[in-house]
């Protein structure tokens, strides 16, 4: 697991998290990217992207993949904008009493 959290005088801004595989397996799983709701629009959710790329790659993956809920409409219009494509059914999250389907993205890299 590989965690990278960004920071302004102190207080935390965003982060994200990638499970790394082995390089034989040639991809990482990105558990997410989270930014403050502030920071909407202001193109720190793409630098942590990019720098989670970089990560990978380091790793010697090929590809990077994700679950995403069905109903985070922002979430998908984000990762589409970055190229990944849908490739499978993901699980069902489930928040509070509440069950989200969601979807596998992925890309190549």
């Amino acid at each position: 697991m590989f965690c990278r959290i960004v920071e302004v005088r102190g207080e935390p801004f965003g982060f994200y998290t990638l499970v790394l595989s082995s390089p034989q397996e040639n991809e990482v799983e990105l558990k997410q990217i989270y930014i403050r709701q502030s920071q909407y629009g202001t193109g720190l959710g793409r630098r942590l992207h990019d720098d989670a790329l970089t990560v990978a790659r380091q790793n010697g993956s090929t590809s990077i993949w994700l679950h995403v809920s069905d109903k985070n409409v922002r979430a998908w219009r984000f990762y589409e904008t970055l190229g990944y494509e849908r490739s499978g059914t993901g699980p069902i999250f489930k928040v509070g009493s509440d069950r989200l389907s969601s979807t596998r993205m992925q890309l190549d890299l």
